[in-house]
């Protein structure tokens, strides 16, 4: 039994990604007095939200540690990892079979994901809305659903980006799909999200007053 206090760092790795990532934000807070809400912008991704970092893939074995296993050894890697060493006669065709399995595995790897759902919350804990903005694939268009009120513009895509994101969905990209970019018009003043050279939305600092005038103009807009 150990009876010293010890600080441990603790490491969870996913082994399989789900078809669709839900992601909550925890805006609100409250105890016996009072209730309340952290306005904070969170800047995230349209697409190509990234999960790779997150997920324990099988190692590849190095090609000098293959050549320096013995025949026996490679067998209990192809064993390990169930591959099928049928046809396998010296050790160039176990090699070959173990980099073939582990190419099959990489080019079958899904790891980016896309928003098609945003949820989110505008006015103050005590007297405020929700409002719901959905992906139509189709058409490739942001929709903002309020009760039975239904709205889409030009500029939706920014609306979504800069909206006081509570719970987000995201949908899994087939194996191999291309990187896609943001459709972010830049022609909207002071949107400060604009496409990185890997897709993924990035914004700089700003001030209160600076969000509340994206906001304003954006209710014009709409």
């Amino acid at each position: 039994v150990c009876v010293f206090l010890c600080f441990v760092l603790l490491c969870i790795q996913l082994s399989k990604l789900p078809r669709y990532l839900i992601i909550h934000y925890k805006r609100f807070t409250s105890n016996n007095w009072f209730k309340e809400k952290n306005p904070t912008l969170v800047n995230f991704p349209l697409y190509n939200l990234d999960m790779s970092p997150y997920v324990a893939f099988p190692e590849r074995p190095s090609e000098d540690d293959m050549k320096s296993k013995s025949i026996r050894e490679l067998q209990a890697i192809m064993a390990k990892h169930k591959i099928d060493k049928t046809g396998c006669l010296s050790r160039s065709d176990l090699i070959d079979k173990i980099n073939k399995h582990h190419d099959k595995l990489e080019k079958s790897r899904a790891t980016r994901y896309d928003l098609i759902a945003n949820i989110c919350h505008v006015g103050t804990a005590k007297d405020g809305t929700y409002k719901a903005h959905v992906l139509h694939r189709g058409m490739k268009q942001w929709f903002e659903f309020e009760d039975l009120h239904i709205n889409t513009s030009e500029t939706m895509a920014q609306q979504v980006a800069l909206s006081e994101c509570y719970i987000q969905v995201y949908e899994l990209q087939p194996p191999g799909a291309l990187v896609k970019r943001e459709e972010i018009d830049p022609s909207l003043d002071g949107a400060n999200f604009v496409p990185n050279e890997s897709g993924a939305g990035s914004g700089g600092d700003a001030s209160a007053s600076d969000i509340k005038v994206k906001k304003e103009k954006m209710e014009e807009d709409s």
